[in-house]
Parts: structure tokens; sequence; C-alpha cells
């Protein structure tokens, strides 16, 4: 089952969300975050800086990150200046 965990800092630290279904608004259920380190387990993921699908996107998958494994210590791993704010987030099969 296609899974993602956001963490709020760099290298696996501070809050931690865990993410394995669509969501058009996460800001709707509190479960928005800014972060700055991910964990792909399993799936393809777009991950929206706006609800509904909108604004910015950022993919990431089991196979991407610098080491070809799904892990992002942080927002560089990316190429991101900065971390990323989704409110939105699909599964691309």
């Amino acid at each position: 089952m296609p899974k993602i965990f956001l963490f709020s800092d760099q290298d696996f630290q501070g809050v931690v969300r865990i993410l394995q279904n669509n969501d058009p608004n996460l800001v709707l259920n509190e479960q928005d975050q800014l972060f700055e380190s991910v964990i792909v387990v399993g799936g393809t993921f777009n991950l929206y800086n706006d609800v509904q699908f909108g604004g910015e996107m950022l993919r990431m998958g089991i196979q991407d990150g610098p080491d070809g494994d799904g892990v992002f210590r942080d927002y560089g791993d990316w190429n991101g200046d900065v971390g990323f704010h989704v409110r939105s987030i699909e599964i691309n099969n």
C-alpha cells in the first residue's frame, strides 16, 4: 500500500504525518504541513501546495531521492530551496 511519511524538520525530526490516501483538502482535516524531510514507503505521490490539487506540485516516489530509495533527508534532496507546505495529496499509480 502506498504510504508517505512527512517530517516537519530535516533528518526525519519533528512532527511526522503519515499519509496514504488521496485528499484534496488537507487543511480541512488539519493534516496540512510544512515539511523538510520525507520517506516514501510505497507508491508515487503528487504533493500540492494548494487545496484541490492546485498550485505547485512536487512528485515523490519510492524510487526517487538522491539514492533512489524514496528517502529525502532535507529539501535539497528534491532540489528545493525551502521546505514544502503540502495542502493536498494525490496517489499517482
